[in-house]
């Protein structure tokens, strides 16, 4: 198993974000772009992750290999619910690092709450597929009640 790399990226209002401020959740980064069919195909799933996830220590953390401009644009049309970070240089690299392999996207990491990278999806994930290797993450005493 392989820790995760730390890294600090702009979100869309220029503030870098680090990394490890999400520590201590269960986090799925998914790297996209704004020219990618299955990439804006995938996120009204990833939406419904957050969702239904949050409670239970999930962070759906979207990473943008694209230019700003292009981002906010889209983003005004298409609501996202989950936190964005721009990467239109370094986002492919950084992806590899975190196993892409095959240099494509879209391009999903399941990150344990140990910072552990536990499972890789390249191509479209879908809410189902998450669940499925969350389950094997999550114990009991990390539901909370309302």
């Amino acid at each position: 198993m392989t820790e995760l790399v730390a890294f600090s990226l702009p979100d869309l209002t220029g503030q870098m974000q680090n990394s490890q401020q999400w520590q201590g959740k269960i986090r799925l980064i998914n790297f996209w772009a704004t020219w990618c069919p299955p990439c804006r195909q995938e996120i009204p799933e990833l939406n419904r992750l957050q969702q239904a996830q949050s409670e239970k220590n999930l962070v759906v953390l979207g990473i943008a290999i694209d230019n700003e401009s292009d981002v906010a644009a889209f983003i005004k049309t298409s609501a996202i619910t989950y936190p964005v970070l721009l990467a239109p240089n370094q986002g492919m690299a950084l992806s590899q690092q975190m196993g892409n392999l095959l240099g494509v996207i879209p391009f999903s990491v399941l990150v344990d709450e140990q910072n552990i990278m536990r499972h890789v999806w390249t191509g479209e994930v879908t809410q189902h597929d998450v669940e499925q290797e969350l389950q094997a993450l999550m114990l009991p005493t990390n539901n909370s009640t309302k």
